[in-house]
């Protein structure tokens, strides 16, 4: 269960600082940032998937 909370927190903000990344301008610190996010949060969206199917 906590495993598909997590993956319904991580999902949306990965996909946000996506879009973020994408329409900011380059070497910009919001655009840095939004990458950052997009690669922490993409990250624990995949292991909260593997856990939330390893639980099923």
């Amino acid at each position: 269960m906590f495993a598909l909370i997590g993956l319904f927190i991580a999902v949306p903000i990965t996909v946000a600082a996506a879009i973020i990344t994408h329409k900011s301008e380059k070497g910009s610190f919001k655009r840095g940032f939004a990458v950052w996010s997009a690669a922490v949060h993409g990250i624990f969206a995949v292991v909260f998937a593997i856990v939330a199917l390893r639980q099923l």
